[in-house]
């Protein structure tokens, strides 16, 4: 799937996402989009892991819950708010 962007400069570009689905442990699905680059890095991750990537995913939500500790400079803070931003729209959509 291609998804439209907007460079700062106002100039359009296009990124290439991909899907992985996740089965919930309560019998639901969850559809993840994320970069060819991302995809790969879990997809490597989980079998260096000997687990499914959808065992993978389930298991980096679970310590969602539990607090996490980030140390930053005023420099990442930016990243840091986009990234949040993104998270939350992906979050609101389902």
């Amino acid at each position: 799937m291609l998804i439209q962007n907007n460079k700062t400069k106002g100039e359009n570009f296009i990124k290439r996402t991909e899907s992985i689905q996740v089965r919930l442990s309560d019998g639901g699905r969850l559809n993840l989009r994320v970069s060819p680059e991302e995809k790969e890095m879990s997809r490597h991750k989980a079998d260096t892991e000997n687990m499914t990537m959808s065992a993978l995913v389930r298991r980096s939500l679970e310590k969602v819950d539990k607090p996490i500790t980030v140390n930053l400079d005023k420099s990442d803070l930016r990243d840091l708010v986009i990234q949040a931003r993104r998270i939350d729209s992906t979050v609101r959509t389902f």
